[in-house]
């Protein structure tokens, strides 16, 4: 059976990724994807959508990222759908809908290489 839980999406980094490792020094990294949406309705209405999708990338994914990453750059993020439950202030928990990366490409990869080769020479 085919995963139905695979999803695909495009858009910009909000933000530098914030890195940790794992017990056995594996790298992992959680950032933020904001994705643009245009819509137009058949009022004639029209409006721009943004979201800011939550996400984590374990092993290449993560030093993907770590090496060629900065808040603005265009990436694709490939993975599935998780939930995530966490303890909220005032007791009890919450849970937030998080992308699991798989892999994480990027839309312009001279963009990414020119943003390393700035990070090498500073």
């Amino acid at each position: 059976m085919d995963d139905t839980n695979e999803v695909t999406i495009t858009g910009v980094l909000a933000e530098r990724p914030s890195y940790s490792e794992t017990g056995n020094g594996v790298t992992t990294a959680t950032f933020h994807v904001q994705t643009t949406r245009t819509w137009k309705a058949t009022s004639g209405d029209s409006g721009v959508h943004v979201a800011d999708v939550p996400c984590f990338a374990v092993g290449h994914a993560a030093n993907a990222l770590r090496v060629y990453s900065r808040a603005g750059l265009a990436i694709v993020v490939t993975g599935h759908l998780d939930v995530r439950n966490y303890p909220c202030e005032q007791g009890g928990s919450a849970s937030e809908m998080i992308l699991i990366a798989d892999t994480v490409g990027f839309v312009s990869p001279r963009q990414a290489c020119e943003q390393r080769q700035e990070q090498v020479t500073a």
